[in-house]
């Protein structure tokens, strides 16, 4: 909550592909961090939630702005809709493999996974939204 403004900010200034693909490097930091973290005490927990803070404040609402400026007027309300619930069902879905990784093979590979995945993710996303950010810039 505290990072949202500052992060609408810089979307506003820089552009809000680059805040958007920002969010979730800053969430592979935080796996960064719990992988290669012999113990989490008290200061790291704060630390990996105040990520988590600016990894949510960097995506969430920049994402409904570039929804927004993509989806046309008459839309745009079910649009919104229909991406929140399906952000919904993948933080459902990956939770569930996530937990079903951790009990079968143990956290490190859950991290390790997670962090493959979005590291490939964060590729195709950041050629794709080149793209599609020239396209809608304008709104």
């Amino acid at each position: 909550m505290l990072f949202s403004i500052p992060a609408g900010l810089c979307a506003d200034r820089l552009g809000r592909t680059p805040v958007f693909l920002g969010g979730f490097a800053v969430l592979g930091l935080i796996y960064s961090l719990l992988l290669f973290m012999p113990a989490i005490g008290p200061l790291t927990l704060a630390g990996c939630l105040l990520l988590l803070g600016l990894y949510y404040a960097g995506t969430e609402g920049v994402l409904m702005a570039m929804v927004s400026a993509a989806v046309p007027a008459e839309m745009r309300t079910t649009g919104i809709a229909i991406l929140a619930t399906a952000i919904a069902l993948g933080k459902l879905g990956s939770s569930l493999l996530f937990g079903w990784i951790w009990s079968a093979f143990g956290v490190w590979y859950g991290i390790v996974t997670f962090g493959m995945i979005l590291l490939a993710v964060l590729l195709v996303a950041g050629i794709s939204l080149r793209v599609i950010d020239r396209k809608y810039s304008h709104a």
